[in-house]
């Protein structure tokens, strides 16, 4: 059968919908095999006939899953306990403060178990621009709750002259390992600036993904007052590689 345009009324005529017109269905809808389609669905062709199908998810961007905000008081954590199923997960923060008593950056990950307070090892690396490089490595931290990914380097939000801090964690959904990058000033130094790259597993969850994570700033593993964050935005991305 020759494909045929629609038909429409002209006046008193009825004639096909003229080549290069548009069809106006404002306030109508169109319905195909007898329904409208759900929510997010599209027509989609099997090449004789068409159909409403859910869209494709496709793969290779990313998703934001979550986003936190500290911008008054002291918070020592930053949780994320629904993580969804993605294939690579990266949490991003940025303007970054602590107290007047400066803390650690700390990364830690719940594997269905609760958060260990043991069994991480990890190795880092900070350059600073006065005090050179420094390695930090750990077999099996213990003391800590997680691992440290800044070195006494989130700053005073009273401070004049301090950079906030920013950086990202990444890890996939196929085990414990993770990357981290830390970027910021050295404590209350306006003067030494610090970055510090992270890399680290659980020696009892190599091949178990992470079902929640969490930031903390810590003083010597510890909520102490005034090393908590005062401020900084922090987003959860996750990418789906199919």
């Amino acid at each position: 059968m020759a494909n045929k345009f629609p038909l429409i009324a002209d006046g008193t005529a009825i004639k096909e919908l003229p080549s290069g017109d548009n069809l106006d269905l404002t306030g109508s809808g169109i319905s195909i095999s007898g329904g409208q389609g759900t929510s997010g669905q599209v027509l989609q062709s099997n090449g004789s006939t068409v159909a409403w199908a859910d869209a494709a998810g496709g793969g290779g961007r990313w998703t934001q899953i979550a986003t936190s905000t500290v911008s008054s008081g002291e918070v020592f954590s930053v949780e994320f306990s629904s993580l969804g199923s993605y294939d690579e997960y990266e949490l991003r923060y940025q303007g970054v403060l602590s107290g007047s008593n400066p803390g650690d950056l700390n990364i830690h990950f719940d594997y269905g178990s609760g958060y260990p307070s043991t069994g991480f090892r990890y190795k880092a690396r900070m350059f600073s621009n006065t005090s050179g490089t420094y390695n930090q490595t750990s077999n099996s931290n213990s003391g800590y709750l997680g691992v440290n990914i800044s070195w006494n380097t989130l700053i005073s939000s009273s401070g004049t002259a301090r950079a906030p801090a920013f950086g990202h964690v990444a890890w996939t959904n196929s085990g414990s390992l993770f990357k981290s990058y830390y970027y910021g000033n050295q404590g209350n130094d306006a003067n030494q600036l610090q970055s510090m790259e992270t890399i680290g597993a659980h020696n009892s969850y190599e091949q178990t993904a992470p079902t929640k994570v969490k930031l903390m700033s810590l003083n010597s593993g510890s909520e102490t007052t005034n090393s908590g964050f005062s401020a900084g935005t922090f987003t959860l991305y996750g990418l789906s590689n199919s």
